[in-house]
Parts: structure tokens; sequence; C-alpha cells
């Protein structure tokens, strides 16, 4: 699976799962991938995710992620 894919289907979960499109955090996220081969841990992921929320349309918000649409 690509790296967006995953990391686009982990998030997709979470909030459909949640019922709410805030309050996931990061880790959140690393715990739910399916292939963390691309990331070392979380706060690499975070970085990640920091420099490239747009194309998953997400966003960071008091230090948990929100989905915009």
């Amino acid at each position: 699976m690509r790296k967006f894919d995953d990391i686009y289907y982990t998030i997709e979960r979470i909030v459909y799962g949640k019922g709410e499109l805030m309050g996931f955090t990061t880790e959140d996220i690393y715990n739910n991938l399916r292939d963390r081969r691309f990331f070392q841990d979380a706060q690499d992921l975070d970085r990640y995710l920091l420099e490239n929320g747009r194309k998953y349309k997400i966003q960071k918000t008091d230090g948990v992620w929100e989905r915009y649409y």
C-alpha cells in the first residue's frame, strides 16, 4: 500500500469511527497505520503531517488534528 493511501484511509477510519472531525492525535494515526516502515515513530509522522497536512485535508489545532473538507 502506498504511503499516501495508508495515511489517508487511516485518518478516514479514525474520523468515521469517532464520529467527529476533530480530536484525534498523531499517536492515534501512527498506531492504526497498516505499514509503519515509512516513519521511525509518531514524532516523525507528526513532522510529515505538519508539512503535508493539506494533502490529507487536516490541520493541527490545540495539539490535536482536525479534518476539514
